[in-house]
């Protein structure tokens, strides 16, 4: 569906509240008061989508699937310019899981000291993502 027959069929209402609610999503009204960045937005927006789709409905959002209607994509790309590029993250050697695991395995260690490094060991693979904050060692490839 192109813009117009989108526009014959909803109106400019439903626009000026969808960029409406972009624009509030944006600025942190729902949240902590704080700017949020773009990807904050699209999701938002991809909730509303996938509400109007569960129901069975076209979503408001969406010219086609992937493809935001006219108005949005203007707003989101320029929320995209406005964003600060993101920051990469460093990442954790392997070297400091290996040294978890070792310090808790020694068999000098107390108790408490073992437990220590074996829940270490455990915190650092099942609750950060081990793919994205450690850096393998570059001679194994």
């Amino acid at each position: 569906m192109d813009q117009s027959a989108y526009q014959d069929q909803c109106g400019d209402d439903s626009i000026v509240a969808l960029t409406g609610f972009a624009a509030r999503v944006r600025s942190g009204a729902y949240g902590r008061r704080r700017q949020v960045g773009v990807q904050t937005v699209t999701d938002a927006l991809g909730a509303i989508a996938t509400t109007f789709k569960l129901a069975g409905k076209a979503p408001p959002t969406h010219i086609e699937a992937g493809r935001y209607i006219l108005p949005l994509q203007r707003q989101i790309e320029a929320y995209r310019r406005e964003d600060p590029p993101p920051t990469p993250q460093l990442a954790l050697p392997v070297k400091v899981a290996e040294e978890m695991m070792s310090s808790g395995c020694l068999p000098k260690e107390t108790p408490i000291e073992a437990a220590t490094g074996e829940l270490g060991l455990t915190a650092f693979y099942y609750l950060l993502r081990v793919g994205e904050y450690t850096k393998p060692n570059s001679n194994l490839y």
